[in-house]
């Protein structure tokens, strides 16, 4: 799995630059002819292309391909061909949409399926209801929904890849909560791919994922939980934290059906980087649930109930280092201890530290002091996290 992950993120980190080149020569250009674009000069688009390659790449190397992941690869495939041509050429809406149907409809005809939701009958002993032949059509909607979800979401530097990269992290952990290592390699992989993306995304960009990248992470999302019989939900909240309110992204992975593809309530970690967050997220968490929140911007909430608690001053931590930015890497930190703490055994808290290690080195190989502050803001972060048990 690390293998996997380190390959995928050379692979990305060592062709961006090649696929930048490539956007200028053929045209894919992004030029700021509007108020709604943030950058100021014309940055080359598809960057995606890059990701999807070292994606590609390392799963035909390190992964087993079954019936389903080959729907998947094919359907991708679609997908990034798709988004190359728009970058290049801008495509109307309506081909590009008839095009991800048909690409949703490859995976669907290889066995990826939402095969129950949730009885709407309230006074029915039935909890879930079998979709029978129409799970064809809701699963192309759910699939088209989310590749376009992603989509929507690429509108400052590093956000659709940075949000794609934390719920593929998300479905790492949880695949192998339940050792389906193999489900838990192709992840590694789209992990690694959006890793070594992300230096050349960061603000200011020097390359953006365009159609190419955010429609293909949003199909890929869509569609890995579906391997090996999992149910999946994804859905990614943006906007309205630029008007001062809160953004999220909810990951759902069981072998259960999921009634909704909508997750609003009852999740089992929340992560909370200020108040607004944890005062509008927190009633979400499940009783027995766990809760991590930077008391940089948070304070405790007085009702936890059996709620386990874990927190420290992120962004604090971050500006001492010298930018704020390393809060990322103080949580992820934190986040690790709470790993150690409630599922790891003892060889893999060391595999988690020198994974971590590991991938910032690959992604930043050039940059030794981001390095370096980055897996001491990691450390950091495991020393000052703390473990709060109240009863509410």
């Amino acid at each position: 799995m690390l293998l996997a992950m380190l390959v995928a993120a050379a692979v990305s980190f060592a062709s961006t630059p090649m696929v930048k080149a490539l956007a200028c020569k053929v045209g894919a250009i992004d030029v700021p002819k509007d108020n709604r674009r943030m950058h100021k000069v014309p940055i080359p688009r598809m960057g995606g292309l890059a990701i999807f390659l070292a994606f590609l790449l390392s799963v035909l190397v390190f992964a087993d391909i079954d019936r389903q992941m080959q729907g998947i690869l094919l359907g991708s495939i679609m997908i990034v061909i798709l988004g190359v041509l728009d970058d290049i050429m801008a495509l109307k809406a309506l081909p590009k949409l008839f095009v991800q149907i048909a690409a949703a409809g490859v995976a669907v005809w290889h066995g990826c399926t939402i095969q129950f939701v949730s009885n709407p009958n309230v006074f029915s002993e039935a909890t879930y209801l079998n979709l029978g032949w129409l799970s064809i059509p809701v699963t192309i909607i759910w699939i088209v929904a989310i590749t376009n979800a992603v989509n929507f979401i690429d509108g400052l530097d590093g956000l659709a890849v940075g949000v794609s990269a934390i719920s593929t992290a998300s479905l790492i952990v949880v695949a192998l909560m339940v050792k389906e290592v193999n489900i838990a390699v192709i992840l590694c992989a789209l992990f690694g791919a959006c890793l070594g993306f992300i230096p050349y995304n960061m603000n200011p960009a020097k390359i953006f994922m365009g159609d190419t990248g955010s429609t293909f992470l949003g199909y890929m999302l869509a569609t890995m939980g579906k391997l090996r019989n999992f149910n999946v939900s994804w859905l990614p909240s943006y906007g309205p934290e630029m008007r001062g309110g809160t953004a999220n992204c909810s990951v759902v992975l069981s072998r259960d059906p999921i009634g909704s593809p909508l997750v609003d309530k009852d999740c089992n970690l929340l992560v909370a980087l200020n108040q607004p967050a944890l005062e509008k997220y927190l009633p979400t968490l499940k009783k027995n649930g766990i809760l991590l929140y930077d008391e940089s911007n948070a304070r405790c909430p007085e009702e936890l109930g059996e709620r386990v608690v874990y927190t420290l001053p992120a962004s604090d931590l971050a500006t001492q280092l010298g930018d704020l930015k390393y809060a990322n890497s103080v949580l992820l930190g934190a986040i690790a201890v709470m790993m150690d703490d409630l599922y790891l055994d003892e060889e893999d808290k060391v595999d988690f530290d020198r994974v971590f290690e590991e991938a910032i080195m690959e992604c930043f190989r050039e940059k030794e002091t981001v390095i370096q502050n980055n897996i001491k803001a990691f450390y950091i972060g495991k020393e000052n996290a703390r473990r709060i048990t109240r009863q509410g």
